[in-house]
């Protein structure tokens, strides 16, 4: 699952041909551009591209409709193809960090969960608004990648008994569930 248009993003396009070549059938949820067809199969490949709205509204409430409504289709996308599919792996590719919240429901069921953080949301979200990082709202979604984040995290998985790899720092780190 991303939320960019597969051509943007040539390094998670190699993974995906990488997962096909190795005989992995994969599902790649990701963002339709005008004229794309709304589903594709390139052989062991299914690309199931999704629409968001666009503007006539401020553009902070744009920008939040607009990754919501991402979101949304994406773990419905993710969750009706669980049901047929039983997943055993979801890659979520973010931004948004909320993203996660695709694999809901594969993750309820099973699958794990790998959170390859391609960009750091709270300092995205202050410079694209222009706030400070001790804004409110910057705060609330810096959740992810401190150090005290990974401690919680690990926590909760050993009380769960669940396997879970962290890699915190840099600019690519990942979380797996």
């Amino acid at each position: 699952v991303i939320r960019q248009q597969v051509a943007w993003s040539p390094r998670v396009a190699r993974e995906v041909a990488a997962l096909a070549e190795a005989g992995h059938d994969v599902d790649f949820i990701c963002l339709r551009k005008p004229g794309e067809p709304r589903r594709e199969r390139r052989g062991r490949v299914r690309v199931w591209r999704l629409s968001v709205p666009g503007g006539g509204r401020g553009r902070t409430t744009r920008y939040l409709l607009n990754y919501g409504s991402f979101v949304a289709q994406a773990a419905a996308v993710a969750g009706v193809m669980h049901a047929r599919r039983r997943y055993r792996l979801v890659q979520v590719n973010t931004m948004p960090d909320v993203l996660v919240f695709a694999a809901a429901v594969p993750r309820t069921f099973g699958a794990r969960v790998l959170l390859d953080l391609q960009e750091c949301m709270p300092e995205f979200f202050a410079t694209k608004f222009g706030t400070g990082m001790d804004h409110p709202a910057v705060r609330l979604i810096s959740f992810t990648g401190s150090t005290e984040t990974g401690r919680l995290v690990a926590s909760a998985c050993a009380d769960r008994n669940a396997i879970c790899s962290l890699e915190m720092g840099g600019k690519n780190a990942i979380i797996v569930m």
